[in-house]
C-alpha cells in the first residue's frame, strides 16, 4: 500500500531513436538471467519456472517527496548534498517510484545503478483515487488493448535504456477484466525478454486480488499467485507479520527468491517497525530464502537534518550489510578504472587539481562505487591477511569511507583511516 500524489496522461506512441544518457549493463550483470529449469512457485510457472534469480536479492523502492527533484535533471545542480545511493554493492534491482501513471527513471540514476551493475525499473500504477480505476479498466478493455499498453511500455524502457517495470495496480476493477490484467503481466514480460534482453524484469506489487478485489495480501497466496505466475517476481505489500516468510517460502518453492518482502523504511507497519530496525525484517526474508525489497530509503534523508545525510546513510547501510551482506562481484576480471565518484562534490577536481570550486550534484557522473567497510588486519600467522569486522581487541583497524574534502578526478576519493583497536574494559 503505497502513499499518493499525482497521475500523468494516457499511454502514446514512443519514438524509435533512444536518448544519448543511457549506459548500457555492464556485462556480467546482464548475464545473470531467467532459469528455465522446472516447477515451483505460485502456480503455472509463467515467471520463469525454477526461478528468475536462484538465490536472494536486495531490491530498493526509491519514493522520495514526489519524485523527479533535482535527480531529474540530466546536467545536475549545484547541490552536492541531495539524496543519492552509493552502496551500489548490497542492491540488486532499483526501482524509481512515484504515483505517476508512468514513472521513467532520470537519466542519472539509470546511468548510476547501471555502471555498478544494478537493473533499473519504471513503475507502471494506477490507484484507487481520483480516476484511477478508470484508467485501468480503459487500458484493460480488451485483450487487445492490454497487450498494447504492455507494447508501449517495452518501447519506453527500450527507449530509455532501463530493465524493466514495477507493475502496481492498486485499485479494484470488474472481475471480468482480470484475465485482460494477466494478459497485460505476461505480455509485457514476454516482449520486455524480447526487445530489451533475457535479464529485462518485470515485478507484479502485491495489490489488486485475482477477484478484483483491492486487498494486500502481505504474502504470497491463491489470491495473488495468478500475476505471480505471469510476472518474474513478487514484491509482497509491506504489513506481513512475523510468520509470513516461512509461508511465502512454502508457497513458491523454488521460486522463493524471485518473491521481495516489502520493508516500509519509514516503519509504516512493517515487521520489525523499518528505520534502523529494518535489518530485523532483512533476517526473516533471508533465512527463509527469500528476496527483500527496500521501500522509501530516503527516510534517512527526509527525517534528518540535511548536513548529517551521509553519517546517515552509513550508518543505515551499514545495518543492512550486517544481515545481507554484498551481491557477488560484479567485476570479474582487471583492469578496473575508478576515481570512486560518488555524484557530488564541493569543488571539481582534475588529475589531483582543483578546476573548480563550485559544488556540485550529478548521478550520472558516479564511478564504481567502493564499499565503505572496516578492515582488520591479521599478521599473526601464514596466509593471513585483510578481512571484514571490527574487533574491539584485535589488531587495528582500517577504516574505508568516501570524502568530498579532497580528489584526483571529480568530487570525491577514499579516504583510509587506520585506527587502533578499542582497549578492553577491566573488571574489578
Amino acid at each position: 500500500m503505497l502513499p499518493s500524489t499525482t497521475s500523468t496522461t494516457f499511454l502514446k506512441e514512443v519514438p524509435n531513436s533512444p536518448p544519448q544518457a543511457a549506459v548500457t549493463m555492464p556485462r556480467a550483470e546482464a548475464a545473470g538471467t531467467r532459469d528455465t529449469g522446472g516447477g515451483g512457485g505460485g502456480g503455472s510457472g509463467g515467471g520463469g519456472g525454477g526461478g528468475f534469480w536462484g538465490r536472494p536479492r536486495l531490491l530498493v523502492c526509491h519514493d522520495m517527496m514526489g519524485g523527479y527533484l533535482e535527480d531529474r535533471l540530466v546536467q545536475g545542480s549545484a547541490n552536492p548534498g541531495f539524496f543519492r545511493l552509493w552502496h551500489w554493492d548490497q542492491i540488486d534491482v532499483f526501482i524509481y517510484f512515484s504515483h505517476h501513471l508512468v514513472t521513467l527513471p532520470p537519466p542519472g540514476w539509470i546511468s548510476a545503478a547501471h555502471r555498478n551493475g544494478v537493473r533499473v525499473l519504471g513503475t507502471f500504477i494506477t490507484e484507487a483515487w481520483e480516476d484511477g480505476r478508470l484508467r485501468c479498466e480503459a487500458l484493460l478493455a480488451s485483450p487487445a488493448a492490454a497487450r498494447h499498453t504492455a507494447d508501449i511500455l517495452t518501447s519506453l524502457a527500450a527507449y530509455h535504456g532501463f530493465e524493466g517495470w514495477l507493475v502496481n495496480v492498486e485499485n479494484g476493477l470488474r472481475r471480468e477484466l482480470v484475465p485482460n490484467l494477466i494478459t497485460f503481466v505476461g505480455h509485457l514480460r514476454a516482449r520486455m525478454a524480447a526487445v530489451v534482453g533475457p535479464h529485462a524484469l518485470v515485478v507484479w506489487y502485491d495489490a489488486v486480488t485475482s477477484d478484483g478485489r483491492l486487498a494486500w495480501q502481505n504474502g504470497l497466496t491463491p489470491l495473488n499467485a495468478p500475476f505471480f505466475d505471469a510476472a518474474d517476481a513478487l514484491f509482497v505489500n509491506y504489513t506481513w507479520g512475523e510468520a509470513a516468510p516461512a509461508a511465502v517460502a512454502a508457497a513458491a518453492g523454488s521460486r522463493a527468491a524471485d518473491v521481495f518482502m516489502g520493508i516500509d523504511v519509514f516503519g509504516r507497519g512493517s515487521y520489525g517497525g523499518g528505520k534502523d530496525n529494518c535489518p530485523v525484517a532483512l533476517s526473516a526474508a533471508r533465512s527463509e530464502g527469500l528476496s527483500a525489497a527496500l521501500f522509501a530509503p530516503g527516510w534517512v534523508y527526509e527525517e534528518f537534518p540535511r548536513d548529517s545525510f551521509e553519517q546517515r546513510q552509513e550508518a543505515f547501510w551499514a545495518g543492512i550489510r550486517a544481515v545481507w551482506g554484498p551481491r557477488p562481484a560484479l567485476l570479474q576480471r582487471l583492469p578496473l578504472v575508478t576515481c570512486f565518484n560518488g555524484g557530488a562534490g564541493r569543488a571539481v577536481w582534475l588529475e589531483g587539481r582543483r578546476v573548480s570550486s563550485a559544488p556540485w550534484f550529478n548521478l550520472a557522473a558516479q564511478d564504481v562505487v567502493a564499499a565503505t567497510t572496516v578492515l582488520q588486519a591479521e599478521t599473526d600467522g601464514p596466509g593471513k591477511g585483510a578481512v571484514i569486522g571490527p574487533s574491539p581487541t584485535g589488531p587495528p583497524q582500517l577504516r574505508v569511507r568516501p570524502t568530498q574534502q579532497v580528489a584526483f578526478c571529480g568530487g570525491c576519493c577514499l579516504a583510509l583511516q587506520l585506527s587502533p583497536p578499542e582497549e578492553p574494559e577491566v573488571e574489578g
